[in-house]
């Protein structure tokens, strides 16, 4: 069996689906059989469901199998990271007062994209009194008379890997 996971690069906490192609001896496509499960080689570094959806536990690699009849028939090495640089797809968007906008960050692992959480960033604005940030959300203060903001997010764990977006009002 072909194993992928979109992505394989997560922070802790974070999580990515498996999915498995069933591959025929001949190299065709083929249905995965019935009582095939996933097992984490190393369930210190993290936890699988039935149904493939992976929870990182800690840093590091791990391999996760997919089993069938105590055999391996396709394995998948995952990557528990910490990021090495975030960025946000535009350099600004616009917002409105009193309108919930999602900002658009992404982080990488030396050009992989990763999975993670709200909790793996700390977003600071240029003006406290701009609005409020509700994990990856914004919402402008309908009080605030300024026509934008610049926020900036950085890593919990490295606060010099940062970037920022301007929101216009």
């Amino acid at each position: 069996a072909v194993i992928s996971a979109a992505p394989a690069y997560l922070t802790v906490g974070a999580r990515t689906q498996l999915s498995a192609a069933g591959v025929s001896p001949m190299g065709n496509a083929t249905d995965i059989p019935e009582g095939a499960s996933w097992k984490v080689a190393d369930e210190s570094k993290g936890t699988v469901t039935a149904d493939g959806l992976f929870t990182a536990k800690a840093l590091g690699d791990v391999n996760v199998d997919l089993m069938l009849d105590g055999v391996s028939v396709g394995v998948i090495t995952l990557h528990v990271v910490n990021p090495t640089q975030i960025y946000f797809t535009r350099d600004s968007i616009d917002a409105v007062y009193g309108v919930a906008k999602e900002l658009p960050l992404k982080a990488l692992y030396k050009g992989k994209e990763v999975a993670f959480l709200e909790s793996d960033v700390v977003f600071t604005m240029n003006n406290a009194d701009a609005g409020v940030m509700e994990g990856f959300v914004f919402t402008a203060s309908e009080t605030y008379a300024k026509k934008s903001v610049l926020i900036t997010a950085s890593l919990v764990s490295d606060a010099g890997v940062s970037a920022s977006i301007n929101v216009s009002l």
